[in-house]
């Protein structure tokens, strides 16, 4: 993002680069296959998750279509739960059911009394009459899990390829999810409610992550930041996300920060500073000044869709519902321009002990390799100031004006879109003299 407001202001003539506007195309069926299963949450306790995605090109109206959940315990050839779905799965996107006491149940669409299953329960999902998808063999009791080794159905998170664009209509035919799923330790959930699949009738997907954090200092703490990598296919309007910084001691957030109506490109950085004076890149200046991110043993960081968990970072060990995978054990430990880093940059196996390392820091570019001797970071980012093209992420107008007498983003680098309607240069004849 970073382009500085002021002489660097980027009027782009839409004349150039407008489009015609295009009849809307004819709202499209759902095939039996475009809904289906993508994550499935087999935790401790009660935290169990079903994530459901839509790799149709029109949305998957739950309730109106009569979407249901059913549940077979213990090899039962009749469902012991029934759960009517309720909302809209939007093309490309996926929708989050949980039991109503896990730990996670923030990040779900709709929560549920009703009884879970275990790693031996068949689970079923319905439009009406339908079979669309199940995870699992109605009728059949496996023992304890089906599959076996280290991909399971038993205290396991199971995600499904991103090749896969159907469910298994099959409900009576033998189950192995090492054919279609991966694994991942159990009570891994961060990445409940952001499946990606290469289906043709998809939209391409956003995918924003927390890329790098530097929360301690020598001396006093000011020049802390946390960046933001959008990961995805396609721009990320960060107007919807917000970010809560956590105390590890009982997991409430200490500081909350609403990230501004700006369009973060695929491949792009965004930078949330304590002062931008003292931090390259930074975006978006926050308060306070000075120990703006609390030092660890531990704490974390979390980035909100709404009210779901798209991301955390937990560090310096793990706080409980905050962590992906287990918290890294890594601790800032205040060396000069060194900070937690995604390694290698924006790699994300949903584990911080796994993708976050003790690298110099790089706010607003790319992570480095390096983890000693570390440079001082330059102002070298995503821009620069040069003029850019129509497709461009761009700030929006009313973002930068804000509400009140000081624009919020005041000190802030954006890139910015207007309308050239006139030029007043005098003697320019070669591109019009409109000033007489």
């Amino acid at each position: 993002m970073n382009r500085r407001l002021g002489s660097g202001l980027c009027l782009l003539l839409l004349i150039a680069c407008g489009r015609q506007l295009e009849p809307s195309a004819p709202v499209a069926n759902l095939a039996t296959g475009d809904v289906f299963f993508s994550e499935y949450v087999e935790g401790s306790g009660n935290n169990k998750a079903l994530e459901i995605y839509n790799a149709g090109s029109a949305p998957a109206d739950l309730s109106a279509d009569a979407y249901v959940v059913e549940i077979y315990f213990n090899g039962s050839a009749a469902p012991g739960t029934t759960i009517a779905l309720e909302g809209i799965i939007e093309p490309g996107g996926a929708f989050v059911l949980t039991d109503n006491d896990a730990v996670f149940e923030a990040q779900a669409d709709l929560t549920s009394r009703s009884s879970f299953f275990n790693g031996d329960d068949a689970v079923v999902l319905r439009r009406g009459d339908v079979l669309l998808d199940v995870i699992g063999q109605i009728g059949t009791d496996p023992g304890s899990q089906w599959g076996s080794g280290d991909i399971s159905t038993q205290n396991a998170t199971l995600r499904r390829s991103s090749s896969v664009c159907a469910g298994d209509t099959d409900a009576t035919d033998p189950f192995d999810p090492a054919s279609q799923w991966s694994s991942f330790p159990v009570d891994t959930f961060g990445d409940l409610g952001m499946h990606t699949a290469d289906c043709g009738g998809a939209v391409s997907q956003a995918a924003v992550v927390i890329n790098e954090l530097d929360y301690d200092q020598a001396g006093t703490d000011a020049a802390e930041f946390l960046e933001l990598k959008n990961v995805g296919d396609s721009p990320a309007d960060l107007g919807l996300y917000i970010l809560q910084f956590i105390n590890g001691n009982g997991g409430a957030p200490y500081n909350t920060v609403q990230l501004p109506t700006v369009s973060l490109a695929a491949g792009e950085y965004f930078v949330i500073c304590a002062n931008a004076a003292t931090t390259p890149n930074c975006d978006l200046d926050v308060s306070p000044e000075t120990n703006l991110i609390q030092n660890g043993a531990p704490d974390a960081v979390a980035l909100l869709r709404g009210e779901v968990i798209v991301d955390a970072l937990s560090y310096e060990g793990s706080v409980d519902g905050f962590a992906e995978g287990s918290g890294t054990s890594l601790a800032d430990n205040n060396d000069a321009f060194l900070g937690l880093s995604r390694s290698p940059d924006g790699a994300d196996s949903d584990d911080n002990s796994a993708d976050f390392a003790l690298r110099c820091v790089t706010p607003g570019r790319p992570n480095s390799d390096a983890g000693s001797d570390c440079p001082e970071p330059t102002g070298e980012g995503n821009g620069g100031g040069e003029i850019g093209l129509c497709t461009d992420a761009a700030t929006l107008i009313s973002a930068v004006q804000g509400s009140g007498l000081t624009s919020p983003l005041l000190g802030n680098t954006v890139t910015v879109q207007g309308v050239v309607v006139g030029d007043f240069q005098e003697g320019d004849e070669a591109f019009g003299d409109l000033n007489g």
